[in-house]
């Protein structure tokens, strides 16, 4: 039907901005569709554009070359966030005009989509449209983003900015905040606890909330949780996933920090073999014994009281010494004041 109103892909796309977000007049035909539909149609077009921009900067130590590197296990949120970087109009038109087609072969009734092409509303750009079109498009089988769980955090980790995290939250309805105020960062860590009581909850809330946010952070740590009060990549993550309506009922918590990194079977499986630092660098493996400790599955977990104890007993060996050397300082002072007197 498009091919008989359009002969190009500038006037179709061009229809389809003067119609402007059409997700609703498919929504109202309660029509929604697998995010793998657009993922793939992404991945199409972009992957030439990927290859020969990987291409041009083949042997720099370049970090947007590397993230390139993760092209093929993009989430839907990358790929359209990569696309509309390059501000490339034909580009955006091209894929509009794919997005349009693919949903046309979908229709129960060839008839549905015909006011979009007939109809001018309001001009809209393709990213306005892009954007409404996310109430359409869906995550099936406990898929995030168009990722499978096991993809989602080693992907985003290496391959995303905190900035562009912090925007996939936005499109999620998650909010990620800057810094954790105090009681904030105390519930946050509390809503890892479901299964406690709420006379054990209310217990613990009080003994986190007498603890400073530094020491709130090591509990958390000395319990798999990743959350501090200024949250980095991971954690920011970890707050996506959890607080999300999409995975409310299939989040689950890291195993471990290696949750983060990918496993050989998908670095074969996903052709990473020649992408460099996905896998624990020095940054990682060089930590202190202590640090692994808060991933080991096997390390002892401390209460608020233990580390507020602990931290009562350094603060006063501290101040013994503190004391002991002023002591001593002064004993030599006077012993020297008084040789002179003599």
């Amino acid at each position: 039907m498009s091919k008989n109103i359009a002969s190009t892909n500038h006037e179709l796309a061009t229809l389809i901005k003067n119609y402007g977000p059409f997700s609703a007049l498919l929504l109202s035909y309660n029509l929604t569709f697998d995010k793998s539909l657009r993922v793939n149609i992404l991945k199409d077009l972009l992957q030439p554009y990927v290859t020969e921009k990987r291409k041009e900067k083949e042997g720099m130590a370049d970090e947007f070359r590397y993230r390139l590197g993760f092209f093929n296990i993009y989430g839907e949120y990358q790929l359209q966030n990569l696309l509309f970087s390059w501000n490339n109009n034909s580009l955006e038109e091209e894929y509009l005009v794919r997005i349009y087609q693919a949903l046309e072969k979908q229709m129960p009734d060839p008839d549905i989509l015909k006011p979009v092409l007939l109809q001018t509303k309001a001009r809209s750009c393709i990213k306005e449209i892009d954007e409404d079109l996310n109430r359409i498009f869906v995550d099936k089988n406990g898929a995030f983003d168009g990722l499978d769980l096991d993809l989602i955090r080693p992907v985003l980790y290496h391959s995303s900015l905190i900035e562009e995290i912090k925007e996939l939250g936005a499109k999620y309805e998650v909010a990620i905040p800057k810094r954790f105020k105090k009681a904030e960062l105390v519930e946050c860590v509390l809503g890892y606890f479901p299964a406690l009581e709420e006379e054990k909850i209310a217990e613990l809330r009080a003994n986190l909330l007498t603890l400073p946010p530094t020491l709130i952070t090591r509990f958390a740590k000395d319990n798999n949780i990743l959350v501090s009060q200024d949250l980095k990549k991971e954690e920011a993550i970890e707050y996506i996933l959890k607080n999300s309506a999409v995975l409310a009922a299939a989040y689950r918590r890291p195993t471990s920090r290696k949750d983060y990194y990918f496993t050989e079977e998908q670095k074969q499986k996903y052709g990473l073999v020649e992408v460099r630092a996905y896998e624990e660098d020095s940054l990682t493996t060089n930590i202190s014994a202590k640090t692994k400790d808060v991933y080991r599955e096997d390390s002892p977990k401390k209460s608020p009281k233990e580390i507020k104890k602990s931290s009562l007993a350094t603060f006063l060996y501290i101040s013994l010494t503190v004391l002991a050397t002023i002591s001593f300082g002064l004993v030599i002072y006077f012993v020297f004041f008084a040789g002179l007197r003599n």
